[in-house]
């Protein structure tokens, strides 16, 4: 899976693209898990190029909101397309992460927490 990495100040953007399931979900958890063992504290996970999560892929965001949340940071998810919403929707995750419309509402949100 490629996964692109910004620096917007003091929040860094992963943007993933395609399908996060079983296979990719480890690339996604090892940046994560790299940006905060950099003392990253703030990190937006754009789903714009996201076409489909799994479990796994669910479980990965999961464990990342929660050892960013240890380290003292806060995540976020933005830009979710209809067909990938739906899906946190069916999981009933919403309520278990920030997710913003747009980049900037996210980094906004971040910024204030």
């Amino acid at each position: 899976m490629d996964i692109g990495v910004e620096h917007l100040g003091a929040v860094i953007r992963l943007t993933p693209h395609g399908r996060i399931d079983s296979a990719s979900s480890a690339v996604l958890a090892e940046r994560m898990e790299e940006i905060v063992a950099q003392g990253g504290r703030r990190l937006v996970v754009d789903f714009r190029d996201v076409k489909y999560v799994t479990s796994a892929g669910f479980r990965a965001l999961l464990v990342g909101d929660a050892r960013m949340r240890d380290a003292g940071g806060r995540l976020a998810l933005c830009c979710l397309p209809p067909d990938v919403q739906r899906l946190f929707d069916l999981a009933a995750l919403n309520d278990d992460f920030m997710i913003a419309p747009s980049l900037e509402a996210s980094v906004a949100q971040l910024q204030l927490s």
